[in-house]
């Protein structure tokens, strides 16, 4: 069954506990790791086991054998699988229908880059009522806020005042991986178990979403010299590369949505409302509604592309070459040149 990110933090614990297995799918690792804290915060996964898909394909092995393994010590382990593919679908499917014992009680987490609708492991457990599927989309700061104040109040103990807590949503709009570390200082410098707005000043540094805007703006209207100077802006103000890039990746896929929409005939109203998870809020839509005519689905996907393929290169540079590397692929996108922006 599915569940969309942006509704797991309100799922029913017994909807959620009865599930046997869990799928959680993003283009970014951060979004994955987030929102598996906070399925977690609903059902105990203790102890746990973390595993790659490799491990269990490896030759002679499957999942139900890596169960059954750990079923034989004191206390079964769960499973967190890594890397996962349509590759182990026949092992999930053995899985439900061949385990049994102590072995039937133990549930399986499984992480997967973006998957497209055909994926075979998506539509296993988007289909199957024992599964639940969840796609880790970024979410509106309101949708943000309700999570963080559950997951602060869950996991930490910690209440917070409603100005602060929009505060850190704000803050961490693009930085959801350091929420475990920004909710450990906060753990640290309250004294009253209620954060106040001061605390979420000295834990976080605030997002720049609005010169985010700008920046995406411009680069939705083609812009070169507006898109290339408010990058440059965000770089000088200390935002990474791969923060930009998380940020554009998320927008992207939901900006391809709109962009097939409108392609087969839709208004971009409808075509937020039918194609875009999560549907971009009024005053985006209106704000970005006029770049549509300047954009093609092909175009949506060499960008998302160019994203995933500089996330791997910046591992392997310097802040300063990954700077450099992220304007010139700009620029090149915007000239209409994605091969040599990806060169």
């Amino acid at each position: 069954m599915i569940v969309p990110s942006y509704k797991l933090a309100g799922s029913s614990v017994d909807q959620l506990t009865k599930a046997q297995g869990y799928l959680l799918y993003a283009d970014d690792y951060g979004l994955i790791e987030f929102y598996q804290r906070v399925l977690l915060t609903k059902i105990d996964l203790h102890p746990v086991r973390l595993l790659r898909q490799e491990n269990v394909l490896a030759v002679g092995g499957s999942l139900v054998s890596q169960v059954r393994q750990t079923s034989m010590f004191a206390a079964h382990s769960h499973l967190i699988i890594q890397g996962c593919t349509d590759k182990i679908v026949p092992q999930i499917d053995e899985f439900l229908t061949h385990t049994d014992g102590a072995a039937k009680n133990t549930k399986i987490v499984c992480q997967a880059g973006y998957l497209k609708p055909a994926s075979k492991l998506r539509k296993l457990f988007d289909q199957n009522t024992d599964l639940v599927s969840c796609g880790c989309y970024a979410p509106s700061e309101n949708e943000l806020a309700g999570v963080l104040r559950n997951l602060l109040k869950n996991t930490y103990n910690l209440d917070i005042e409603p100005r602060a807590l929009y505060l850190l949503a704000y803050g961490l709009t693009d930085q959801l991986y350091n929420f475990s570390s920004v909710a450990e200082i906060l753990r640290g410098i309250n004294e009253t178990g209620c954060i106040t707005e001061t605390e979420v000043r000295a834990a976080v540094t605030p997002s720049k979403q609005g010169q985010f805007d700008v920046f995406l703006n411009a680069f939705l209207a083609r812009d070169q010299t507006t898109c290339l100077r408010e990058l440059k802006r965000l770089f000088r103000d200390g935002h990474s590369v791969i923060s930009q890039l998380r940020l554009l990746g998320m927008f992207m896929q939901r900006w391809l949505g709109l962009i097939a929409g409108v392609t087969n005939g839709l208004s971009a109203q409808d075509a937020n409302r039918q194609d875009v998870m999560p549907p971009f809020a009024p005053f985006q839509l209106k704000k970005i509604t006029s770049f549509t005519r300047k954009w093609t689905v092909k175009q949506c996907f060499e960008v998302i592309e160019w994203v995933h393929h500089l996330e791997q290169v910046v591992k392997k540079n310097s802040t300063l070459e990954a700077d450099v590397l992220m304007l010139q692929g700009m620029s090149q996108l915007i000239d209409g040149k994605p091969g040599q922006a990806r060169s």
